[in-house]
């Protein structure tokens, strides 16, 4: 959390743009690497004992939340983002100016999107949105229980 106060006092000073994403069904999206066995589901027709092959990762899986992670730290590290290594919900494409630069905080399938430039925003979005199903960004206003308000000079959180 502590990351998430650092990022807003950086947004209000430097004037960043702020907007969250929340990939849907994130943990079906991911793959996993063991071998997983389940009993077919009450209510499914079938003959015999049989059992079905996980081939995607399903919430309550203990593997979940790590696949998931996975795949997410993959596509940012593709794209050229560092993680942070104080905060490895942070990730990051830096320039010498830190007007240019690009924020992802990420919690579990909550994100947030922080840069100067709109440009970049609408760029990394579709870059996204083609990877994973994503609901539309949208500015910062309720992101994991809290409330964000925001004017010219101050966010306020609640």
């Amino acid at each position: 959390m502590l990351g998430l106060r650092v990022f807003m006092a950086l947004s209000v000073k430097y004037d960043l743009l702020i907007e969250q994403v929340d990939v849907i069904s994130a943990f079906l999206q991911s793959d996993l690497e063991e071998q997983i066995f389940m009993e077919v589901p009450g209510g499914i027709q079938y003959s015999g004992e049989k059992v079905c092959l996980l081939l995607k990762s399903l919430y309550g899986l203990k593997q979940s939340p790590r696949a998931w992670n996975q795949k997410l730290h993959s596509f940012l590290i593709t794209l050229g983002f560092t993680q942070s290594k104080t905060d490895y919900c942070v990730y990051y494409l830096h320039s010498s100016n830190i007007e240019n630069n690009f924020y992802v905080l990420i919690f579990v399938d909550d994100i947030l999107l922080i840069t100067k430039s709109q440009d970049r925003l609408n760029a990394f979005k579709t870059k996204l949105k083609n990877s994973f199903e994503i609901t539309d960004a949208q500015p910062l206003s309720y992101f994991l229980g809290i409330r964000f308000d925001r004017d010219e000079s101050n966010i306020y959180m609640s």
